[in-house]
């Protein structure tokens, strides 16, 4: 696999115009197909059965007003000091 990767690296270098152009077809050719074939894109990701995905669930649905599907979600978290462990 190793001389593989070398020699395919070598080769990427001694035709560099070729490999981008390859790459730049390539790359074109994905996103015509994508806009031919593939259907509309979006910026969800949908896990059923995961039990953060239950979560989420519950959260959205409840509408809470911590949690907004439309707004990332953050916390806090602070240990306190009484656990006799020093941090610096």
């Amino acid at each position: 696999m190793s001389v593989f990767l070398y020699r395919l690296g070598r080769a990427c270098v001694q035709h560099r115009w070729r490999t981008i152009g390859v790459w730049l077809i390539a790359a074109v050719a994905l996103i015509g197909l994508n806009n031919t074939v593939g259907g509309q894109m979006t910026n969800g990701f949908v896990v059923p059965g995961l039990d953060s995905q239950e979560a989420y669930d519950l959260l959205a649905d409840r509408g809470t007003r911590w949690f907004s599907p439309q707004r990332p979600c953050s916390a806090n978290c602070d240990r306190g000091h009484d656990s006799g462990i020093s941090v610096d």
